[in-house]
């Protein structure tokens, strides 16, 4: 074999072995699909905004479950919640509770279509009236007020005889209103019983 032959197959032989990968480095796997990636780190700090100052978080703490939970202390009667009722409600909801159909205000009790007659719990009715009334200054009434209010419209609605005593919250919780049972509950939530279809 010449020289010149010679040298050819050695060169094909190398460039043989480097196509083969001999000697070299094994290629890189690519990562399994399957495998759990690594969770992004959350950084200390975002560079924007202050700690949560804990007196704001307990003002805005406020909910109250259908059962009652978090219902805050305090307590108030139903002659107490009357004579509110005659200063921060009677414009928009009526010296007897009738509503304001010009205001688009409906009755506030009757048969079980009026708003506390309907309610499945009493619990939610404090937590309304608490963060949601009056509607020119929401929000203002003192958890004293509120359980007066609820004392008071909880009596007119027939739901309760308090007999001068105060409502708090274990009472509260501890209502049952004529409206429970067209109710079921489902994962914590109030829900309506569908009306049975008609014969």
């Amino acid at each position: 074999m010449s020289t010149s032959s010679r040298g050819a197959v050695a060169f094909a032989g190398l460039v043989l072995a480097t196509l083969l990968g001999c000697g070299a480095e094994p290629p890189a796997t690519t990562p399994d699909a399957t495998e759990t990636p690594e969770p992004a780190k959350t950084p200390a700090s975002f560079g924007f905004g202050r700690p949560a100052d804990p007196a704001l978080v307990a003002e805005a703490d406020i909910d109250v479950r259908f059962d009652g939970d978090g219902l805050p202390t305090g307590a108030g009667d139903a002659a107490t919640g009357e004579a509110l009722y005659e200063t921060r409600c009677v414009a928009c909801h009526g010296a007897e509770l009738e509503g304001n159909p010009a205001l688009g205000v409906r009755p506030l009790v009757g048969d079980i279509r009026h708003a506390v007659n309907n309610l499945p719990f009493a619990p939610p009715l404090f937590a309304y009236i608490r963060r949601a009334m009056p509607l020119d200054a929401p929000g203002s009434l003192g958890d004293d007020e509120v359980y007066a209010l609820v004392a008071f419209l909880l009596e007119r609605a027939g739901v309760l005889d308090l007999a001068g005593q105060p409502l708090d919250a274990e009472a509260l919780a501890a209502v049952s209103m004529p409206n429970r049972e067209t109710f079921f509950i489902t994962k914590g939530v109030a829900t309506t019983v569908p009306a049975a279809p008609a014969p």
